[in-house]
């Protein structure tokens, strides 16, 4: 099995990693991109790392009689499980393939969490997003560029 990876993104370099959309007489959304396609990440211990447009496909293609086991993505504090806020099973976060990346949609659950959640990302005191994923058997290619840096794509996540 493959181990989790996490990513974070500060929104000094990705302006939409996350932000707060609000609507009168609707539920604030958190919304975003996180990953961006083709963006090569900070210096992550001896190699660079990008993520190809197809990346995640496989999570946000399947069709709804595919006999595998349902995709359900949860949204996370700090990646603690014991601060979640929503997931995909229950309608309150949408995971969508976008021009730039992987884009998500997040309407947390007004819990003490996901109102303190809200209030951060406007406040600017959140200046970031971040993701975990694991990498698909196969599912990178190393390369070096032409100054010798190592790179990762992730092809399929």
């Amino acid at each position: 099995m493959n181990d989790i990876e996490r990513r974070y993104l500060l929104t000094a370099d990705t302006p939409d990693a996350i932000t707060v959309e609000r609507r009168d007489g609707e539920p604030a959304v958190l919304a975003g991109i996180s990953p961006p396609w083709e963006s090569l990440s900070v210096d992550l211990g001896g190699f660079r790392e990008k993520f190809s447009a197809s990346a995640f496909d496989d999570l946000i293609a399947r069709h709804p009689n595919d006999p595998r086991p349902k995709v359900d993505v949860p949204f996370l504090f700090n990646h603690d499980p014991n601060e979640i806020t929503g997931r995909t099973s229950n309608g309150r976060l949408a995971i969508t393939k976008e021009a730039r990346g992987l884009g998500y949609r997040h309407t947390p659950l007004m819990t003490t969490r996901g109102r303190d959640l809200v209030m951060m990302v406007e406040d600017r005191t959140i200046t970031g997003a971040s993701f975990a994923f694991t990498v698909a058997e196969g599912g990178e290619q190393w390369t070096e560029d032409d100054r010798g840096n190592v790179i990762r794509t992730v092809t399929k996540a």
